[in-house]
């Protein structure tokens, strides 16, 4: 269901949708969205879902379409489920989310901010954040630190037309990583030089990996 009120220089919105299938679970999820908008753009004072991957998802912002698309938006997350589209990935999980960006004919530029994502994944305790920022050809990931059971993955870098990117894994137990997995494996990679024909180098150690 949708429904207009207004003019295009000033109109209200509301919309209430369902959907069925995986991501509700083989259920139905609830799906609403109000806000206002005008020639510019349109303010969402409300995102919601219920029984989305079983949990609930919220959020507003603003979605912009001239003189470019554009977007701010702040998303959370709580009690989402993986396992219902995959039943190998089990598990709640709760997101805190924040994204900007614009498309022009030119180029994209976007920022993301995944200041929390936590809680159990597979029986293993699940705490991943994030930033991401760019434009164009040049991007910066500012910080990666994720963590699965005694597992932990970091990264950071710049990649444009010139590189740098470091990251770093210790895996204790690769089943933290993936299901099925065995073994241990620790390893720094670093990649920098020219977008074109960057340098890589490898440092690590593996141990009944399989």
């Amino acid at each position: 269901e949708l429904r207009l009120d207004g003019t295009l220089e000033r109109f209200g919105l509301n919309m209430q949708a369902q959907l069925a299938g995986a991501w509700a679970g083989n259920q139905t999820a609830r799906i609403a969205l109000a806000g206002q908008g005008n020639r510019q753009g349109l303010a969402l004072e409300r995102i919601e879902a219920s029984n989305l991957l079983k949990g609930r998802l919220r959020g507003q912002g603003h979605i912009g379409w001239t003189p470019a698309v554009s977007w701010d938006l702040a998303l959370q997350g709580q009690g989402l489920d993986p396992g219902t589209l995959d039943p190998r990935w089990p598990g709640r999980l709760g997101f805190d989310l924040s994204t900007q960006g614009s498309r022009s004919s030119e180029q994209l530029a976007a920022a993301v901010d995944l200041r929390s994502l936590k809680g159990q994944l597979r029986g293993r305790p699940v705490q991943v954040r994030g930033a991401l920022e760019g434009a164009g050809s040049q991007w910066t990931l500012q910080r990666l630190d994720a963590r699965s059971g005694q597992a932990r993955l970091q990264a950071q870098g710049q990649w444009g037309p010139a590189v740098r990117l470091d990251a770093n894994l210790r895996a204790p137990d690769l089943s933290d990583l993936w299901p099925g997995a065995s073994g241990r494996v620790e390893a720094s990679v670093r990649a920098e030089g020219a977008q074109d024909n960057p340098r890589l180098s490898l440092d690590g150690s593996a141990r009944d990996v399989r």
